[in-house]
């Protein structure tokens, strides 16, 4: 047991704590319309940061809702996405590695999400594009129907809250 610095909590090669994990990435989608919105947009980040930094993945789901808007759409939803090409998307996120596959993946999942009339599967992630074992088992920590609503409410009471003090 050699000396040195210790790792922190998020640090490469160790567990990053369950509470982190949903608090970043249910940030990550602030403002979202409602809930089912909010675990699509989730879905969208999980894709997204595959083999790239969470950071990043934040970022280009940060841009893709800000396109969304451009266009006059209420957020990124499954409706917009699945409208875009490959080719629009990718200039979306071209901050992430491997950007033609990942807008690939991300279409078709708008599209699978669409033809659910916008609900996101509760167990059966690995159906979605670009979605494997690992990610599915972070969608399971991060994505549930239950935090999607907590995270929903709890950003409009604070709204509410904000709206009683000014």
């Amino acid at each position: 047991m050699g000396g040195g610095a210790r790792k922190r909590v998020g640090d490469v090669g160790e567990c990053t704590a369950p509470e982190v994990l949903i608090d970043r990435w249910q940030r990550m989608v602030r403002g979202a319309h409602t809930p089912e919105n909010r675990r699509f947009m989730v879905l969208c980040g999980v894709i997204l940061s595959s083999q790239t930094l969470s950071g990043t993945a934040c970022k280009a789901v940060a841009a893709l809702r800000a396109a969304a808007r451009r266009e006059g759409d209420v957020d990124l939803t499954p409706e917009w996405l699945s409208r875009q090409s490959i080719e629009d998307v990718a200039k979306v996120v071209s901050m992430v590695n491997f950007l033609n596959n990942k807008s690939k993946f991300l279409i078709a999942t708008a599209r699978d999400v669409k033809m659910a009339r916008g609900r996101v599967s509760n167990t059966n992630y690995k159906r979605y594009s670009g979605i494997g074992p690992e990610l599915a088992g972070l969608l399971r920590l991060v994505n549930t129907e239950t935090l999607a609503q907590q995270w929903c409410d709890r950003e409009r009471d604070a709204a509410d809250l904000d709206a009683e003090t000014t």
